[in-house]
């Protein structure tokens, strides 16, 4: 049983235990994207955390700016999935 948090137009929030079929189909979509970006993002933490530890093995040279810019691109995907997940659950 699942509890959905809705808001009405006075901004007020109230639980439903029980909406319509249509409705929860669409809640359900907007909860897996979000389970995909944030199973995507925390793959890219990892592999950016990876990105970091060779361009410390590294030291200089192209490892060393390779690790960190693979580091910078990850974190700006990470943050880019966070936008994408909040922009598709206002629709």
């Amino acid at each position: 049983m699942q509890v959905y948090l809705m808001i009405d137009r006075t901004h007020r929030a109230y639980g439903l235990l029980s909406i319509s079929l249509l409705e929860a189909s669409h809640f359900k979509g907007q909860r897996m994207n979000n389970i995909r970006n944030c199973i995507m993002g925390g793959v890219m933490f990892v592999l950016a955390i990876c990105g970091l530890f060779v361009a410390s093995i590294a030291g200089q040279g192209f490892g060393y700016w390779g690790g960190i810019i693979f580091f910078v691109f990850a974190i700006w995907f990470i943050f880019r999935l966070i936008q994408v997940s909040f922009d598709n659950s206002e629709e």
